[in-house]
């Protein structure tokens, strides 16, 4: 869950505990931002490589 009262830049780190993994995680993140007091959307897509 990730949350923020104010816009803004944000860095996000994920880790996974996954020993001899051979695929490497790409994200394509995508935030809606509607202008309106309604909860803002966001989609994250994982790609494992």
């Amino acid at each position: 869950l990730l949350e923020s009262a104010d816009g803004g830049d944000v860095e996000l780190d994920v880790s996974y505990q996954v020993w001899g993994a051979r695929w490497y995680p790409s994200y394509d993140i995508r935030i809606e931002d509607k202008q309106s007091d309604e909860e803002n959307n966001m989609k994250v897509t994982l790609k494992l490589i």
